[in-house]
């Protein structure tokens, strides 16, 4: 019989020491996690308004570059993410104004740039949301209410 066990005594000391070195290292201490930093606190409000500035900066950038590739859709997605930012911006209401016109959606482009001349849009800008509303609504067959908007191009 020990004849038997002779020749499975090699796999049988392996297998007694792996079982050994599994249980002892289940028994050791687990090694201590690093406590994380707890977050800073946020800055003053003058500081939260800088990183959105150029936040929205970044997000006019990436929907120029949409337009200009004709993905209208990711324009203004990138523009709606801007104006949640910085919802009182002129200039981002007449830019999404602009890509609802190249989507031919008249109505959204006429209340978008609207919306734009109602926020204290002056001067170019003013000017040039007159005329998308304008365009608009000829597109919409309003004839009246284009040579309206076409009015308020004129100064005076």
């Amino acid at each position: 019989m020990s004849g038997n066990w002779s020749r499975f005594g090699g796999a049988w000391r392996t297998a007694a020491l792996m079982l050994m070195a599994a249980v002892l290292a289940a028994c050791a201490p687990l090694m201590p996690q690093p406590v994380p930093e707890p977050d800073p606190p946020p800055p003053p409000a003058e500081e939260v308004t800088a990183p959105a500035s150029s936040a929205v900066l970044a997000l006019l950038d990436r929907s120029e570059g949409f337009m200009a590739a004709g993905d209208h859709d990711s324009a203004a997605a990138s523009l709606e993410r801007a104006l949640r930012l910085d919802p009182q911006n002129a200039e981002l209401w007449h830019r999404l104004a602009r890509v609802r016109f190249a989507q031919a959606d008249w109505a959204a482009a006429e209340s978008l740039a609207l919306r734009s001349v109602g926020l204290d849009a002056t001067g170019a800008l003013r000017r040039e949301n007159w005329r998308l509303v304008a365009d608009a609504r000829r597109r919409m067959d309003d004839e009246p209410g284009a040579r309206e908007a076409e009015a308020r191009l004129r100064p005076g």
